[in-house]
């Protein structure tokens, strides 16, 4: 009896330990940064996240799959004009072990405000799915 015990806890020991050890390299993580002249928002997973300028926000343990995103953004005081270049909208797509950088910046000239989105993913582009086909 006693030797049984010893085997089914060394069994339940190595199987902790086997999961465990894979769990760092799942983590999906999405970082806005926001180097702006003022505010930004995105909206993620039916959540708004308010980003002040020089401001950075992490989203840790995300679940994996494909979400929408829409971003909307503060206008400086006395701006007459805007423009935007990038996806302010779309969707982010997370795999096992996962970052999505979001940047924001902006420029300002003669009352024109203009801002810009860039978004980049750990993800390989060109990556083929084996279970496809």
């Amino acid at each position: 009896m006693k030797k049984q015990i010893v085997i089914l806890l060394s069994i339940v020991v190595l199987s902790v330990i086997s999961f465990t050890s894979c769990e760092p390299f799942l983590v999906n993580k999405i970082i806005v940064r926001n180097l702006a002249a003022d505010e930004v928002q995105i909206n993620l997973r039916a959540k708004t996240y308010i980003i002040p300028s020089g401001e950075t926000l992490v989203l840790n343990d995300l679940k994996k799959g494909t979400f929408q995103y829409n971003s909307t953004y503060s206008i400086p005081a006395g701006v007459t004009e805007t423009e935007t270049e990038g996806e302010f909208e779309g969707e982010v797509v997370l795999n096992a072990g996962t970052e999505i950088l979001f940047i924001y910046r902006s420029s300002l000239l003669d009352n024109k405000y203009k801002i810009y989105i860039y978004k980049t993913s750990s993800d390989d582009v060109n990556r083929t799915d084996p279970f496809e086909n």
